[in-house]
């Protein structure tokens, strides 16, 4: 009978499933991230090992402990995003954090590029050198999407443009 109450367009049809605003922005797993512990600029990459529908899982770092802050800054293959989470639960060299209510999108990537992206990350050292004379000290950051264009260097604090 249900065939033909579908045929006849009178079967109804199931609600679609409801699109969860984190579907493309969440970090892929194995991918590496920057966190900040409890609102330091000090930031340490580490790998994604899973992530379950309430709960992203890192290596633990020192001083995430549960009820700590954490700042997740990292790139996936629609952009560059960033979220403040809380610690769950720590068990063994593993950290849980909870999924973020929101993540805020820094850039997103367009299908318009010139040269193709290496999805690299690693750790660099970098400083101010605005007219190729370089002052001050040497800071902590992450380079990563190298490219024949050039990579982005993703800092601990704001840079003027230019």
């Amino acid at each position: 009978m249900k065939p033909i109450l579908r045929a006849l367009g009178l079967v109804r049809k199931p609600a679609p499933p409801a699109i969860n605003p984190l579907h493309g922005k969440l970090p892929e797993i194995n991918a590496f991230v920057d966190i900040g512990v409890g609102g330091s600029l000090a930031r340490e990459s580490v790998p994604i090992n899973a992530i379950t529908p309430a709960e992203i899982v890192v290596r633990h770092l020192e001083g995430l402990d549960p009820g700590a802050a954490a700042d997740f800054l990292y790139t996936n293959s629609s952009g560059r995003y960033r979220f403040r989470t809380v610690c769950t639960r720590v068990q063994g060299n593993e950290a849980y954090l909870a999924l973020p209510d929101s993540i805020k999108t820094i850039e997103q990537f367009s299908a318009r590029r010139n040269a193709e992206r290496i999805p690299w990350v690693t750790q660099a050292r970098w400083r101010y050198a605005p007219d190729g004379q370089g002052f001050g000290d040497y800071l902590p950051a992450s380079m990563m999407d190298l490219s024949r264009g050039g990579a982005s260097l993703v800092v601990g604090s704001p840079v003027k443009v230019g």
